[in-house]
């Protein structure tokens, strides 16, 4: 996903990003249904570790440079290991990863000159509220059954897609 970061950075410091978002949007607003509908059932036999394959590899960077991109790397990774994993694996796996892949972009966009010093609090205040956030939904977490964690992955890849598609 850092390679994918890295790229989609450079990319979007030529490219504007617009007929990307589209796509990407209209394609997660159509797999988000999948997750509504509560198809999604990942198996929880963990009898050894989980097995991304290739595949996963390929996920990954096409997540990073989503991310890098248009600042939304999460919705492919989200697709690729919702299906997989139990939301306890789920959460256990992609935390890492978004925050490794955060730190990955903001370096980059800072190489490239795309972060405004003047704008400091733009990068402070956003933040804090991710961690009240997180407080709050952890006390939910355990609360939630499989199928209705399922269900809110939907509702979150729905409102990703269509603020891709809107802008």
């Amino acid at each position: 996903m850092i390679v994918g970061s890295v790229v989609g950075g450079g990319v979007l410091s030529v490219l504007p990003p617009t007929v990307f978002e589209y796509l990407l949007g209209g394609a997660i607003v159509l797999i988000s249904f999948w997750f509504l509908l509560g198809n999604s059932d990942p198996g929880t036999d963990r009898a050894g570790p989980p097995d991304l394959g290739v595949l996963g590899g390929f996920v990954g960077v096409f997540s990073g440079f989503c991310g890098g991109f248009t600042g939304m790397g999460g919705p492919p990774l989200i697709v690729y290991l919702g299906e997989r994993f139990d939301k306890e694996l789920f959460r256990a796996v992609i935390v890492p990863i978004f925050l490794m892949a955060a730190v990955s972009r903001f370096s980059t966009y800072t190489y490239l000159g795309m972060v405004e010093p003047s704008s400091v609090w733009l990068y402070v205040l956003p933040p804090v509220g991710v961690i009240a956030g997180n407080y709050v939904g952890d006390r939910f977490f355990q609360r939630v059954e499989q199928k209705w964690f399922t269900v809110i992955i939907g509702v979150v890849l729905l409102a990703s897609g269509v603020r891709l598609i809107l802008g």
